[in-house]
């Protein structure tokens, strides 16, 4: 998976650089080169994430030297699939930057993540797990212990309200699968049968999540480095709806549909758990009068997704 990721790194830097050699639309009218860059639908590796650094999954630690979190296992070793590994993107053993950054969380207030408490712990339930093996299914014993979404909530006191303001504010309930009502239920029984379950809401999720990677594909063949922060300075939140990046960009359709392309081509999709869903892209380009008024009423993030759900020409 680093090496994936590793390549997607070196195309990413290649899309970007091309990006700002060649300018945006009033530049070039996006003729953007055909060259193996993440651009190519037929080179594309892994999706793009939002900014580097921004999300993580698997298991999460907190490195002692940087102060921030990492996805190998804090003793060594490669990561044991466990049941909970079933959950849409991992996201019960989940813990993203941006919710740390967005409590005011650093090393100093993280020490849970690096107690020898935890560590010693996590030694020793991976050596039982490694004892005991994989079942026919290729899952081990859990070894996460605490480090996990609900644990983090859990252990910083973190209120139902404060939760989904942070989800309402970053967008990050469409790139995971934080059930609001389940993690919050008090029913560690629920809890742990809703994380190693396929849940109903899957296909929507993986939709969802192809159209936040649609969204950053654009903002990337415009040259925009970190798209969270890009969408933070131009609309007061770290996300924009699809047709608010192409009014804005003035994206033309050929442009769009690379981008579109791109992202729901791609070789990967299955196993980074996303799929883009036909979209009229015809409603954006003739500027209907509705999606101009969905725009125009959009007050909170139910409203902006819901102007990108409104295209979808399908159900997930």
């Amino acid at each position: 998976m680093k090496k994936v990721n590793s390549i997607f790194a070196y195309l990413l830097i290649l899309t970007i650089l091309l990006c700002a050699l060649s300018g945006c639309a009033e530049k070039t009218g996006f003729n953007v080169p055909n060259n193996g860059t993440a651009a190519d639908d037929t080179s594309f590796e892994a999706p793009p994430v939002d900014e580097p650094g921004d999300e993580t999954s698997g298991e999460v630690f907190l490195d002692e030297n940087t102060g921030s979190v990492e996805t190998e296992n804090p003793v060594g070793g490669d990561y044991l699939p466990c049941k909970h590994s079933i959950a849409f993107r991992r996201s019960y053993e989940s813990i993203p930057d941006s919710i740390m950054t967005y409590f005011g969380l650093n090393k100093e207030s993280c020490e849970w993540f690096l107690s020898d408490e935890i560590r010693e712990k996590f030694r020793v339930d991976r050596e039982n797990a490694l004892r005991v093996g994989h079942d026919e299914n290729g899952i081990y014993p859990c070894v996460h212990g605490e480090i996990t979404i609900y644990g983090f909530l859990k252990h910083f006191n973190i209120s139902r309200e404060a939760f989904e303001e942070y989800l309402d504010y970053t967008g990050d309930g469409r790139k995971h699968d934080y059930n609001v009502d389940v993690l919050y239920s008090g029913d560690e029984e629920l809890i742990d049968k809703y994380y190693s379950s396929i849940n109903d809401n899957r296909e929507t999720l993986m939709a969802d999540y192809g159209e936040a990677l649609l969204r950053i594909e654009l903002m990337f063949l415009c040259g925009v480095k970190s798209p969270n922060e890009e969408c933070e300075n131009i609309f007061g939140r770290r996300y924009a709806s699809i047709p608010e990046i192409v009014y804005h960009y003035d994206i033309p359709k050929d442009v769009f549909m690379e981008a579109y392309n791109t992202v729901k081509n791609a070789k990967y999709a299955e196993a980074y758990e996303f799929k883009l869903v036909d979209l009229d892209i015809d409603r954006i380009y003739n500027e209907s009068e509705s999606l101009k008024a969905q725009i125009a009423a959009a007050k909170s993030s139910k409203d902006i997704f819901a102007i990108d759900e409104s295209l979808r020409l399908s159900s997930p």
